[in-house]
């Protein structure tokens, strides 16, 4: 079973950019990803338009998603991570909550549901 997994809102132009910039700084492929609707539908969680981590067995939400990921995914991105981590958890989550509810206004082109993935990366997309 697969391990470390991002799951993002397919259906979201934002969404998809940020899982392509985590493919591209992800060098070590520590994470796979997945729309979140197959979390959803499996473990019947309760909130579908924001990005979940699974990672050690424990689901983060949010703010504290992105620090996880930024924090784990090497490189110098830890220090991001690291950094986010002296703000406060609420203000993280409304700040997150404002981007989530304006990203569809930032994007000027309709987003395909199934985005070409790039034969090389398909391994790391869970789709079921």
């Amino acid at each position: 079973m697969r391990k470390n997994i991002i799951y993002y809102d397919c259906k979201c132009g934002l969404c998809q950019r940020v899982v392509r910039f985590i493919l591209r700084i992800d060098s070590k492929n520590k994470f796979y990803f997945s729309p979140i609707s197959t979390l959803i539908e499996n473990k019947n969680q309760k909130k579908p338009d924001s990005i979940i981590l699974s990672f050690n067995d424990a689901l983060y939400y949010e703010g504290q998603a992105i620090i996880n990921i930024m924090k784990n995914i090497g490189n110098n991105w830890c220090l991001l991570g690291k950094t986010l981590e002296f703000i406060p958890e609420e203000t993280l989550d409304e700040i997150y909550g404002w981007v989530s509810r304006n990203r569809n206004n930032w994007s000027s082109k309709k987003i395909r549901l199934c985005p070409n993935i790039p034969i090389h990366m398909k391994g790391r997309f869970i789709l079921e």
